[in-house]
């Protein structure tokens, strides 16, 4: 029973603003004394649910206001063609880790990114964030025990 407590209170860490994945593991072992794996498997589907969410919503306002995002776009279509063509995919995995799965589903939906590719970049840069998060907090909790 506790150990589901636990797991609600990391995914809803996680899934917050301020929480985010990169938050949320480390609150998860040092706090609350997870597993980082657990931590890990719990914070991924709870900081990916804003993502969908954001990314469906940008597309519902897309087409009750298309005006609004043309003219957007416009104003930033050389940025857009460039971000798109050349960087447009390695700036998004990026930016997943300077702005979190908020500020990267609300680039990409101004943006008029791929959708269906935006979430998978950006689910693709969270599990890769995370798994290197576990990774390095394998490594610390061994340095501090001693092990």
């Amino acid at each position: 029973m506790l150990a589901i407590d636990l797991a609600s209170i990391i995914a809803v860490f996680a899934l917050s603003t301020t929480g985010e994945i990169l938050i949320a593991i480390p609150f998860g072992v040092f706090v609350l004394g997870m597993d980082p794996v657990l931590a890990f498997l719990v914070a991924y589907p709870g900081n990916l649910l804003p993502m969908i969410i954001i990314l469906a919503l940008f597309g519902y306002l897309n087409g009750k206001f298309p005006r609004f995002f043309d003219h957007f776009a416009r104003r930033s279509r050389r940025f857009q063609k460039r971000l798109e063509g050349k960087y447009g995919w390695a700036f998004l995995f990026l930016i997943v880790l300077f702005a979190g799965a908020y500020g990267a589903s609300t680039a990409s939906g101004l943006l008029r990114f791929d959708k269906k590719r935006s979430l998978l970049i950006q689910s693709l840069a969270l599990a890769f964030y995370g798994a290197v998060e576990v990774v390095f907090l394998y490594l610390g909790i061994r340095l501090m025990v001693g092990s």
